[in-house]
């Protein structure tokens, strides 16, 4: 399989003494879905941060389709993850002063492509995932299960090649797991490298292999 993502000898920490990440190294597969687990403060969601260009190592690098991006510029990273990149963060990250729908569409204004064709994506998406809510409202009329949900939509409306989430699961109910987990699948079987950090074990069995911190 095609490597979509790989860190090679990693390393990160926020105090000088104390190391989150040392000489760590893995690759993504297009295709498949990795679930990144380990005890909480192990460094998971830092590791998503750094995997999605958010954060720069200490030391070592990460390709993106084997083109290593982690020391370009700000704008050449913010370039690849708005072409690239999908997030899920674990608290949504929804504005709360725009609509559902513009939430979802965030991403987009810095993809090229026509309002109207993402749009008819967001309200596919939308019903899809279990929340085809009424265009105006706003995360704050949404429970947290839903904005979760509404986040992982936003996070597939450019179908990106790579798909990150922190714990996209963990707010849901076993059904709309369900729903998340497929979709997740199925964006893997678009040719995305998914990456999971979870504490979920039936997300876990789910994925192809497990990566522990």
């Amino acid at each position: 399989m095609k490597v979509a993502l790989a860190a090679r000898e990693l390393s990160f920490r926020y105090d000088p003494a104390t190391p989150l990440l040392e000489n760590w190294s893995a690759e993504f597969h297009s295709g498949e879905v990795v679930a990144v687990t380990g005890p909480s403060g192990r460094g998971k969601s830092t590791l998503l941060y750094l995997l999605g260009l958010m954060l720069k190592p200490s030391n070592g690098e990460i390709l993106l389709d084997g083109r290593a991006l982690h020391d370009r510029s700000d704008r050449e990273r913010a370039a690849a993850r708005a072409g690239r990149y999908g997030f899920v963060f674990q608290d949504a990250a929804l504005d709360p002063s725009r609509t559902v729908l513009d939430n979802i569409l965030e991403t987009t204004l810095y993809r090229g492509g026509r309002r109207d064709d993402f749009v008819r994506r967001a309200d596919a998406l939308m019903e899809q995932l279990g929340v085809a809510l009424r265009r105006d409202a706003k995360p704050g009329q949404v429970s947290g299960g839903q904005a979760q949900r509404i986040a992982l939509c936003r996070a597939l409306i450019g179908n990106p090649g790579v798909l990150l989430a922190d714990e996209p699961t963990g707010n849901l109910d076993p059904a709309s797991s369900d729903v998340v987990v497929q979709a997740l699948h199925e964006q893997a079987g678009r040719g995305a490298a998914v990456v999971v950090v979870t504490h979920d074990p039936t997300l876990v069995e789910r994925c192809h292999r497990r990566i522990e911190l």
